[in-house]
């Protein structure tokens, strides 16, 4: 068995360390170094990864030797974003932000009206009127003279 000291160029806190296609569970400290044991000899790949780039390096592991390895860690692209401050928009820009606006308050009154429905009809549904024993006494054109027995799942009226 043993150790491995991984530097990453530029030092990166907090990368994570895959040793083998498995994540070994060590970080990269403030320096962007990191230190995994207990390493089976033999031949290793090392991966650093990061949310913002990632490296790797291919190494062979002798006995009872400290190995160093530095690795470089590559940036994923980053997409430039355009900033435009002037104020001047074309015919077509102006048209398809209002088209857009247009959509999203169509969305909102349309669920603030379905919200409004929802609300009114529990405000306003007819409750029957409920006896002491919390049973309705008219139900409809029907109307619940005497409770004859009550088990189980059912309950018989008259």
């Amino acid at each position: 068995m043993s150790t491995i000291v991984i530097t990453t160029r530029p030092p990166l806190a907090g990368a994570a360390i895959v040793l083998d296609g498995e994540p070994s569970g060590v970080a990269t400290d403030g320096n962007g170094e990191a230190v995994i044991e207990r390493v089976p000899t033999g031949r290793h790949l090392i991966e650093v990864r990061t949310a913002r780039g990632s490296g790797a390096r291919a190494l062979v592991v002798s006995a009872g030797m400290d190995e160093f390895v530095e690795i470089p860690i590559r940036f994923f692209r980053q997409t430039p974003v355009r900033a435009d401050t002037s104020s001047r928009t074309s015919r077509s820009q102006s048209d398809s932000l209002a088209v857009v606006s247009l959509s999203a308050i169509a969305v909102i009154l349309l669920l603030a009206s379905a919200g409004v429905g929802v609300l009114l009809f529990l405000l306003l549904r007819a409750q029957a009127p409920e006896a002491a024993d919390g049973i309705s006494r008219n139900l409809g054109r029907y109307q619940i003279e005497q409770t004859l027995a009550t088990g189980g799942m059912a309950t018989v009226f008259r």
